[in-house]
């Protein structure tokens, strides 16, 4: 099994809740990095799915308890506010947000497909 090792990814940020005045740190992870870390299942057998998942869940021993542990703000370019993910994540309770930026739209997929 590979190690994946989670604690080099993303940003650390410190900030301070204007409401209760306290400090917390959050970890903003771009989803790209994320996906490049721990790889996508590729294949269509997926009883292989399974091995994918425990090297997967390996990685993440030390780094979260819980998949409720992360938070997920996920927002087009165009709406995209980095302090809302941050907002988002201290409501969660949680110190992991993970961002991920969708296409607009508008814009052309790459299935082919124009709304």
């Amino acid at each position: 099994m590979n190690k994946i090792n989670l604690n080099g990814l993303g940003t650390k940020y410190t900030v301070l809740n204007r409401n209760t005045k306290e400090t917390m740190q959050v970890r903003v992870i771009d989803y790209a990095d994320l996906r490049a870390a721990i790889g996508e299942f590729i294949g269509t057998d997926y009883r292989d799915l399974h091995h994918h998942m425990q090297v997967i869940l390996h990685g993440f021993r030390g780094f979260v308890q819980s998949p409720y542990d992360i938070s997920w703000y996920a927002a087009t370019q165009d709406k995209f506010d980095i302090s809302e993910a941050i907002i988002r994540a201290d409501a969660e309770k949680n110190s992991i947000v993970v961002v991920e930026i969708l296409p607009n739209p508008e814009e052309e997929l790459d299935n082919g497909f124009k709304r």
